[in-house]
């Protein structure tokens, strides 16, 4: 309908396409979209004719048997653009007419399918009422026996014996607990929240505080400054470092890191006074005030 073939028989050439094709439903696409293209252009070029030799379609030796010429002679005419569509229909007619290749081979296919999924669904039959003939006599029993337990078990859960009825009972006494005690095991754990809560802020505040003092202090000994320098002098010496060492890798020029080998033992030498100066510091001051305690409390004796 879509390439101008009349309604009429639109049938007749799908089922004609439906055999040359052989059923495939991949092969039938690209067979009708080059029939089709050859009808709308009213004559055949290779293009089309290629696409339907690739799915099958011996359509250059039924072209050539149809004029009595040679596949050469063929190709001339085709590229000369002689072959019409009514040449190419006619062709194909005749592959799926009585006595062609492609005769009636839709059908047979169908048929051929047919009949082996026929015969497998009678082996899958076959084979269940086999296999079940055998299983019977050891799983029945096995059926009947836990038919019979869940029939007693609904009728002790119906007069209220049996385990089953007293599970049930027991779930039912836990679902109820729950649903009475849970709405007051929410407040408790709120109320435990609440107190958490002002924990944490008081906590938080002594921390501020304290906090607050120890930076006043450090701020005040220059401390600050010192960490800073430090730091940043440390960063610039890694750097330093690392530029010298990379300097020997590619020339083999050694000095400059042997130079900030010796600024890193001064700076070791240097932090190490640093700390035995504050340990020596801290233990005067320390002292000083045991000292002074000691002659408070022997005046206050």
């Amino acid at each position: 309908m879509a390439f101008g073939i009349e309604a009429d028989i639109v049938v007749d050439k799908m089922m004609m396409l439906g055999d040359v094709s052989m059923g495939n439903s991949v092969k039938m696409e690209s067979i009708v979209r080059a029939y089709g293209k050859i009808q709308a252009k009213g004559k055949a070029s290779l293009e089309e004719l290629n696409m339907l030799t690739e799915n099958g379609v011996p359509i250059l030796e039924a072209l050539s048997d149809q004029y009595e010429v040679t596949t050469a002679e063929m190709f001339k005419m085709i590229t000369a653009g002689v072959v019409g569509f009514a040449d190419v229909d006619q062709a194909i007619q005749s592959m799926t007419s009585e006595g062609g290749k492609f005769y009636g081979m839709l059908d047979k296919q169908s048929k051929t399918f047919t009949g082996r999924i026929s015969t497998l669904r009678d082996n899958i039959q076959m084979l269940f009422a086999e296999v079940g003939s055998k299983l019977l006599p050891v799983i029945g029993p096995v059926i009947d026996k836990f038919t019979t337990k869940i029939k007693t078990a609904l009728e002790e859960l119906t007069d209220g014996k049996g385990p089953l009825a007293k599970f049930t009972e027991v779930m039912v006494n836990i679902i109820a607990w729950a649903v009475n005690n849970i709405p007051k095991i929410g407040i408790t754990f709120e109320y435990v929240g609440e107190i958490a809560k002002l924990v944490a802020e008081g906590i938080g505040q002594v921390f501020d505080t304290v906090s607050t003092k120890v930076k006043a202090i450090i701020s005040a000994l220059g401390l600050d400054t010192a960490i800073t320098s430090l730091f940043n002098v440390s960063i610039q010496l890694i750097g330093d470092t690392y530029k010298a060492f990379k300097k020997g890798i590619d020339t083999g020029d050694w000095s400059d890191f042997f130079d900030i080998s010796i600024d890193w033992t001064k700076a070791i030498l240097t932090i190490y006074a640093t700390v035995a100066l504050a340990t020596d510091i801290a233990a005067t001051v320390s002292g000083l005030f045991s000292s002074l305690s000691a002659v408070f409390l022997g005046t206050s004796s």
